[in-house]
């Protein structure tokens, strides 16, 4: 077998020398040499590094978060408050059937669903508790594509709420202790390269109810005495 390759070999460089060929080696570089000349033609693009790239300029309106709440403030959404335990019966009996005969171990939105429903079993009781104003996601959504706002989470930009606001957490975290079991999730719009950057806050509550949050509160001054005290050392 190897006899047999080996004149193969010996025939085919024979040929490639009598008809004016080149040894294999010259054949590679000259495909190679080839490849390169097919590219030399084409236009070259210019090479742009990410720095280079032109970011867009942002044309939102610059405002402090609390001289806008009043733009986010929404109708208080409708619950339906009939026959609530009924209710509560068909979300049990849905996640119950996804999870033992589709496979379904987490069934997100019904278990969600399920805890409005038990929280809402409760509302006419507690309702006096929630007299905080409502937004919605969209609500929120349109705030800032008009000002030059940011929502940021809760945990990342504590130090910029006032003590007023960890009142207001207090306040609501109560009132909700007495509907749900679910832990809240608060959120911040704040001003976002305005002239108090990241000051002033808005302060946002999910809705154990349903899928909102109500407006704990907007303020305009600044957290000095924590500043000056536990992030400046004086």
């Amino acid at each position: 077998m190897l006899g047999t390759l080996s004149k193969w070999l010996k025939g085919l460089r024979k040929k490639s020398h009598v008809e004016g060929g080149s040894t294999d080696s010259q054949v590679y570089m000259q495909t190679d040499t080839s490849s390169a000349v097919r590219w030399e033609g084409q236009p070259s693009q210019p090479t742009v590094y990410e720095h280079e790239r032109e970011v867009p300029k942002d044309e939102r309106i610059v405002k402090k978060p609390i001289e806008v709440v009043a733009d986010i403030i929404a109708e208080e959404p409708k619950m339906n408050l009939i026959n609530v335990k009924q209710q509560i019966r068909v979300v049990k009996r849905r996640i119950r059937i996804l999870q033992e005969e589709c496979d379904i171990d987490n069934p997100t939105d019904e278990l969600e669903a399920l805890e409005y429903l038990k929280a809402r079993l409760k509302y006419q009781k507690y309702a006096d508790r929630f007299r905080w104003a409502i937004t919605t996601n969209e609500k929120i959504k349109e705030l800032l594509k008009k000002y030059k706002l940011s929502d940021v989470n809760f945990r990342s930009y504590y130090k910029n709420v006032p003590m007023e606001a960890i009142d207001e957490i207090e306040k609501f975290i109560a009132a909700c202790k007495k509907v749900t079991d679910m832990e809240s999730e608060f959120r911040l719009i704040i001003d976002d390269g305005g002239t108090e950057t990241k000051k002033d806050p808005i302060l946002l509550a999910s809705s154990p109810f349903g899928k909102w949050w109500y407006i704990l509160g907007a303020w305009s001054k600044e957290v000095q005495f924590v500043d000056a005290i536990i992030y400046r050392g004086e």
